[in-house]
């Protein structure tokens, strides 16, 4: 009895100490293909409930430095930053400063009479019918070598005589609709979208290594740079996807760690209390009387029979972000390449921990 007794603590002790050994090494395994010390990588996080599991970077930050990725290194993590600025949006929804059925002509008196009302509500789950500015400007000439202002993209957005669909009756995902919002979110609080989240999200979360970039010439020291693939399997340096008029759709600067705490609040609700987060999750409806799979800055979906809500980003990098509310697991992966398969490599990662909670 004694020797059973002690082989029960014996595993008991072990156990989880020899599955987050298999665990560390087969996510290597995972990033073993970006994991060298001359070309750009990955940075990983696994949270539970907000606190980190793992946590490690692959590859290099800077090709031309050759600083390595870690925990610690911020990107810009793209249509990622969607969520922050929807965030907001609630929080001043819950203060009554503005409402999600407003038309957004309340807030935003230039924008034109499109034949029908655009409300926040419609630009939240990307179902304004608003048409892409980028692709409007490129009609005019725009192209990368030449990126817009944001008070250029404006004047773009408020050009707009119709919409591409009655607002509300589908689903069609673009920027513009977030690059509106960020300018709501300015009107409404009196304050730059950037001193907001500082002063309302960022801070008390804790998230001290993260903030809006607005100005694209600005230097952030150990920064992780982005990069093409050429054809003959190097990288050519991309100095041109931090336009200032993505902001509200892109250019939150970020880290693994800092995310972990963004993930907590999606558990504990220390700053969206008052069903903030049950509004970030809830999905588009439209006009029909059916819904969008796509929440606020966020896109609820199914992964082997289990409930996920992600999203992804591709501005010069490859970023995803992968949850799974019942179990309380978040999958994290930033890379600062294109063509990385982040999202992939998330869902592979998120395997390890889920085990038997996924349908085979």
């Amino acid at each position: 009895m004694i020797r059973i007794g002690a082989t029960i603590v014996f595993l008991l002790l072990t156990g989880p100490a020899t599955q987050a050994v298999q665990n560390r090494t087969a996510i290597g395994e995972i990033f073993a293909p970006v994991a060298r010390t001359n070309s750009p990588g990955c940075a990983v996080g696994v949270y539970r409930a907000g606190e980190i599991v793992f946590a490690e970077g692959y590859g290099i930050a800077s090709i031309e430095h050759a600083g390595p990725i870690t925990p610690r290194t911020p990107f810009n993590v793209a249509s990622l930053s969607k969520q922050f600025t929807a965030f907001a949006i609630h929080l001043l929804a819950r203060e009554r400063k503005l409402g999600l059925d407003d038309d957004i002509r309340r807030h935003l008196p230039e924008f034109p009479d499109v034949g029908a009302a655009v409300t926040v509500r419609h630009l939240l789950h990307h179902t304004s019918g608003l048409r892409a500015y980028e692709a409007l400007h490129s009609v005019l000439g725009w192209n990368r070598d030449h990126p817009l202002s944001r008070e250029q993209a404006l004047d773009i957005i408020y050009r707009h005589r119709t919409t591409g669909f009655p607002p509300g009756a589908r689903h069609q995902y673009g920027n513009t609709n977030y690059v509106l919002l960020a300018e709501i979110v300015e009107r409404v609080s009196g304050r730059p979208l950037n001193r907001f989240l500082v002063d309302e999200v960022f801070s008390p979360l804790g998230m001290t290594n993260t903030h809006l970039r607005t100005d694209s010439l600005s230097v952030i020291p150990g920064r992780a740079d982005t990069y093409w693939r050429r054809a003959d399997g190097g990288f050519r340096r991309n100095h041109l996807w931090e336009p200032a008029y993505a902001t509200g759709a892109s250019n939150v600067i970020t880290t693994i760690e800092d995310l972990a705490r963004l993930d907590a609040e999606f558990y504990d609700e220390r700053v969206g209390g008052g069903g903030i987060v049950a509004a970030m999750y809830e999905r588009g409806p439209l006009s029909s009387g059916g819904t969008t799979s796509y929440g606020s800055g966020i896109e609820n979906g199914e992964y082997r029979g289990v409930p996920l809500v992600w999203h992804t980003g591709g501005a010069g990098g490859d970023y995803a972000l992968v949850r799974f509310p019942a179990q309380r697991l978040t999958a994290a992966v930033l890379c600062n390449f294109e063509g990385a398969e982040a999202y992939g490599r998330a869902l592979r990662v998120a395997d390890l921990f889920l085990g038997d909670a996924l349908l085979r």
